[in-house]
């Protein structure tokens, strides 16, 4: 086994088998630990995801264009 160092206390340590995310024993036991009930999960309702209709995405793509070409323009042509 190697050493390693608690990363609270500065106490270098032998780990044990169980990944107590770099802390030493002591350090493990004094921070609390929570658990969930079954009855404490909830499951998200789905939601239908439609996407938009057709004449939204052209319309969208056209003022974009638009856009696009008025500043095409007064970069070019002034």
């Amino acid at each position: 086994m190697h050493w390693q160092k608690c990363v609270r206390c500065g106490v270098h340590y032998q780990p044990v088998k169980i990944q107590t995310a770099g802390l030493c024993p002591e350090c493990w036991k004094f921070l609390p630990h929570y658990r969930l009930t079954k009855g404490a999960i909830k499951t998200k309702a789905k939601i239908k995801e439609e996407g938009w209709p057709i004449e939204y995405i052209i319309l969208y793509f056209a003022s974009c264009s638009l856009c696009l070409l008025i500043i095409g323009y007064y970069l070019w042509v002034k």
